[in-house]
C-alpha cells in the first residue's frame, strides 16, 4: 500500500507552512506528489491508496475528494474518523459500430450521500474500461463498456451501438442502450437483418441510463441509412431521420460530489451513409451534451468520434465499413467526504444510516 499526502509542486514545505498554505488555500486545492507521513498534518486529505497514481486528490472547503480514473481495481483505506462518503460511480461509455452505425450508450452514473463506510477498514474501488469500437470491415466487434462499482453499488457499462454489414449486430442494453443501426439489407439478407432498433438502458430502481435510439435504413438504396444516438445518463438516444442520424443522449452532473462541472455518462451520435447531393450528405450525429459522447461519422469523414475517458461517453458509430466506430471513454468513480476534525460534533445517539441513493 502506498501512502499519499501533499507538497508544493516547486519546493519541500516543512510542515507548519504547509498547514498554513492549506488554510489560506483556494476552494479546490489540487494535492501534490507523494511526501514522507513525517509531513502529513492532522485535517489534510491524505489517503492509503493500493496505486497512488490511480486518484486524483483535491480539497473543497472542508471536504475532501478523492476522484479515481485508473481503470481496473484500486484499494482504498478509508481514513480515521470517516464514517459515511457522498459518491458518484460512472461506468465505460460503448463502443460505437460502424456503417450507418448507431452511437454507443453512455455508461451507467450512480449518485448518492451518505453511504456508510467503516473506518481504517480497506474498500476496492472499480473503474470500468470503455468500450472497444468495431474496426474498419467490422474488425474487431466493438463491445459494452466496463461495469464501475464501490461499496456493493455497481454502474453498468454502455450498450454497444449497432452495426451494418457485413457482420450486422443489434444494439445492446446497458447502463444506457447502444443506438441502432440504419443498414438497408439488399432482399438476399434482408429476412434475417438483425433489427434497427435501440437498446434498452438499466431502469433500475434507481434509473442509471435511457434507451438508445432507433436506426433509419434507407427506403430506397441498399446499404444506406442512418444510425440511431445511443442512450445517455441524462435522456434517451434520438431516433435517426431521413438525412438525420440520431444524437446521443445527454449526461448528467454531479457537481454537489464532483465540485467541478461536467456531464457523465452522454450518449454517441450515430453514423450515416448518404450518396443524396444534399446538404445533408454532411451530417453526423453530435454526441449527447456533456464532456462524453463521442461524434458520429458521415460518408467521406473520419472514423466516429471517442467518447471521453472519465466521463463514460458513448463512442460514435461510422459511416461506412472502410471506418471504424468510436471507442466508448472510461469511467470514473468519485468519493467525497467531510475531514473528520471539521465536522460539526454530532450528538451522541447519532449513527451512520444505509444511505440516499440519488436517482439519476
Amino acid at each position: 500500500m502506498a501512502h499519499f499526502s501533499t507538497r508544493s509542486p516547486i519546493q519541500r514545505p516543512t510542515s507548519w507552512l504547509l498547514v498554513l498554505a492549506l488554510a489560506l488555500a483556494p476552494a479546490l486545492v489540487p494535492f501534490g506528489p507523494l511526501v514522507t507521513s513525517a509531513e502529513a498534518s492532522s485535517g489534510n486529505c491524505n489517503q492509503t491508496l493500493s496505486n497512488p497514481s490511480a486518484a486524483l486528490i483535491t480539497r473543497s472547503g472542508d471536504d475532501c475528494i478523492i476522484t479515481f480514473l485508473s481503470v481496473g481495481t484500486t484499494s482504498w483505506t478509508v481514513p480515521a474518523g470517516v464514517s459515511a462518503v457522498r459518491y458518484l460511480i460512472v461506468a465505460g461509455g460503448g463502443g460505437g459500430g460502424s456503417d450507418n452505425a448507431g452511437g454507443g450508450g453512455g455508461g451507467g452514473v450512480l449518485a448518492g450521500t451518505g453511504r456508510p463506510v467503516t473506518p481504517n477498514s480497506t474498500l476496492d474501488i472499480v473503474v470500468g474500461a470503455g468500450g472497444a469500437p468495431s474496426g474498419n470491415n467490422n474488425q474487431n466487434l466493438q463491445t459494452n463498456g466496463g461495469n464501475s462499482s464501490f461499496s456493493g453499488l455497481t454502474a453498468i457499462g454502455g450498450g454497444q451501438g449497432g452495426n451494418g454489414e457485413p457482420d450486422a449486430r443489434a444494439a445492446t442494453t446497458g447502463g444506457s442502450g447502444g443506438g441502432g443501426h440504419g443498414e438497408r439489407f439488399s432482399s438476399s439478407s434482408r429476412s434475417g437483418a438483425p433489427s434497427t432498433d435501440g437498446a434498452v438502458g438499466t431502469v433500475g430502481p434507481p434509473r442509471q441510463g435511457f434507451d438508445g435510439g432507433n436506426g433509419r435504413p434507407s427506403s430506397t438504396t441498399n446499404g444506406q441509412g442512418e444510425g440511431g444516438g445511443g442512450g445517455g445518463a441524462g435522456g434517451p438516444g434520438q431516433d435517426a431521420a431521413s438525412g438525420s442520424p440520431g444524437k446521443g443522449g445527454d449526461g448528467v452532473a454531479a457537481f454537489f460530489i464532483t465540485g467541478t462541472p461536467g456531464l457523465y455518462g452522454s450518449g454517441g451520435g450515430g453514423g450515416m451513409h448518404r450518396s443524396l447531393n444534399t446538404p445533408s450528405t454532411t451530417k453526423s450525429g453530435s454526441g449527447g451534451t456533456g464532456s462524453g459522447g463521442g461524434e458520429g461519422g458521415v460518408l467521406g469523414n473520419v472514423d466516429g468520434g471517442n467518447g471521453e475517458n472519465g466521463f463514460g461517453g458513448g463512442g460514435g458509430g461510422s459511416a461506412t465499413t472502410s471506418h471504424s466506430g468510436g471507442a466508448g471513454g472510461s469511467g470514473t468513480v468519485v468519493l467525497r467526504y467531510t475531514i473528520p476534525q471539521l465536522a460539526t460534533p454530532s450528538t451522541p445517539t447519532a449513527t451512520a444510516t444505509a444511505g440516499t441513493l440519488k436517482s439519476i
